[in-house]
């Protein structure tokens, strides 16, 4: 049996919600940036929802959608912090 599986470099993937998209899936998740140590919103799609993989969005990371500003109020993105 297959399980889903994310290949990326984020280390964690939790809080994921999906929508379909033009015809695939899209996966939007908490991951860990392994750089900062803080939490970011990042982007996968797949099109059998069982294989994702980090979508090219022009950030400094694949996938990555959305990064907290240090210091800033969105320092972590979505922490218990």
């Amino acid at each position: 049996e297959e399980k889903p599986a994310l290949e990326g470099r984020f280390g964690v993937a939790s809080d994921p919600t999906v929508i379909e998209h033009e015809g695939r899936l899209r996966m939007y998740y908490t991951g860990l940036d392994p750089a900062t140590g803080r939490t970011v919103i990042c982007l996968a799609e797949s099109d059998d929802g069982l294989r994702f993989r980090d979508v090219k969005t022009g950030g400094r990371l694949p996938g990555l959608v959305l990064d907290g500003v240090d210091g800033a109020w969105d320092e972590h993105v979505e922490s218990a912090y």
